[in-house]
């Protein structure tokens, strides 16, 4: 399916410099349309890592039922994108907000694995990490979250950086790639 742009992100949404990929845009919305097709309902979804927005819109118009987004706002260590935004906008958090307001998305200010604690396992359909890509943060992520995914665990970045690559597998994961969104049934 195209995804056109005009169809998920509000004309006022700032990307804080981050982009995504036509391809991944598309991946993440098959992955909802797939679980909705197999399920016959709208999924629950728990992002790690959400910066600007973008994938949890995607999500939520590819028909999550909810998106709960966990991030620090403070930005990713790894990714050029995030050190390039200047602040001009306001803060990341307040940038999120904007952009994401008035859809059935939360946010929780948090690190990943103290957040992880917060919730119960298998309380979400679906769980997509796309925070820190670093093999250490990936892996430690993985470990927090895959028991709070009931049916899929998800991720950005596979092909970018090898500390996720390195993650996914030293975690027992064989995932299915699209673009550069990998996920694993559970």
């Amino acid at each position: 399916m195209d995804l056109p742009t005009s169809s998920w992100l509000p004309q006022s949404f700032n990307s804080m410099v981050m982009d995504l990929p036509q391809t991944d845009a598309q991946a993440l919305s098959g992955l909802i349309e797939a679980f909705r097709a197999k399920h016959n309902r709208k999924p629950t979804v728990l992002e790690v890592g959400s910066w600007a927005g973008r994938s949890a819109i995607i999500m939520c118009e590819s028909g999550a039922a909810h998106v709960t987004c966990v991030d620090t706002w403070g930005g990713n260590a790894n990714d050029d994108g995030c050190k390039a935004y200047d602040g001009t906008a306001g803060t990341p958090f307040e940038v999120f907000q904007r952009n994401t307001a008035g859809r059935n998305i939360s946010a929780i200010k948090a690190k990943s694995p103290d957040a992880a604690q917060k919730f119960r396992d298998q309380q979400f359909d679906i769980v997509y990490i796309d925070a820190e890509h670093d093999y250490e943060s990936v892996k430690a992520d993985i470990q927090a979250w895959r028991p709070k995914a009931k049916f899929i665990l998800a991720g950005h970045d596979y092909h970018s950086f090898d500390g996720v690559r390195k993650a996914v597998a030293d975690c027992g994961l064989v995932p299915q790639v699209n673009g550069n969104v990998w996920h694993c049934q559970l």
